[in-house]
């Protein structure tokens, strides 16, 4: 019974999956043409970058993965002058996609977990949410971070850094599901260095992450190197 009730079923997950697609593309074309002082600033280090102008692209003060994913973008497209605005925020949707991806892949390790406590739970006599309870609840919260918090509307690279995020803690969550194998540390540490390219922070960030996973990973003798 507790297997079934943790069971997704699939058109359940693909209804949230094409919601948050759509949605996405209604407010990345209601904000096409928003924009900010900063975002004026990573037009200009994308466009560095194509030019090959590497002193300006490199900066002390801007991270380099979000505007070389402009440059890419523009690169793809070539847009005119008129319409670099909502070529930036067609790459800002991608990167949206991006960071839905890595939360699919943080909710598929955590049913894996909820999988491994399930027999447990109903041996204690606990109630377990129905999966599809669960991944609506998951998807309201994705939802409601990434369309109103960090919003659409900015051409920043916050996107990339929750993609990041959501993509570590789902490596920590196979971890402590006892995936200790050296592929997942070194994965877990290229994720952390890719989000120190979006932002800075995540260099002390990186370090909460490694602790996590050090107090987590079992057995810990194993796991330490």
């Amino acid at each position: 019974v507790i297997r079934t009730r943790l069971t997704p079923l699939p058109h359940v997950m693909f209804i949230f999956r094409c919601a948050a697609v759509a949605l996405g593309l209604l407010f990345t074309w209601s904000f096409r043409y928003a924009m900010t002082s900063d975002g004026i600033c990573y037009l200009d280090l994308a466009d560095a970058f194509l030019r090959g102008h590497w002193k300006s692209a490199i900066s002390t003060a801007w991270s380099p993965l979000y505007p070389w994913l402009l440059s890419v973008g523009f690169a793809l497209f070539k847009p005119s002058p008129a319409w670099e605005f909502q070529a930036a925020h067609l790459v800002n949707f991608a990167v949206y996609l991006g960071a839905l991806l890595s939360f699919e892949y943080l909710l598929a390790a955590l049913r894996e977990r909820r999988l491994q406590q399930a027999q447990a739970l109903a041996q204690s006599g606990s109630t377990v949410l129905p999966e599809p309870a669960w991944a609506a609840l998951s998807y309201m919260a994705f939802l409601y971070g990434i369309l109103s918090v960090i919003t659409l509307a900015m051409i920043t690279p916050d996107l990339c850094v929750a993609g990041v995020v959501f993509l570590a803690a789902g490596l920590l969550v196979r971890i402590q599901n006892g995936d200790i194998r050296m592929r997942t540390f070194v994965l877990l540490g290229g994720v952390l260095g890719l989000g120190y390219f979006a932002k800075t922070f995540m260099l002390i960030l990186g370090f909460v992450f490694l602790g996590v996973a050090a107090a987590v990973a079992r057995p810990r003798k194993q796991a330490l190197p």
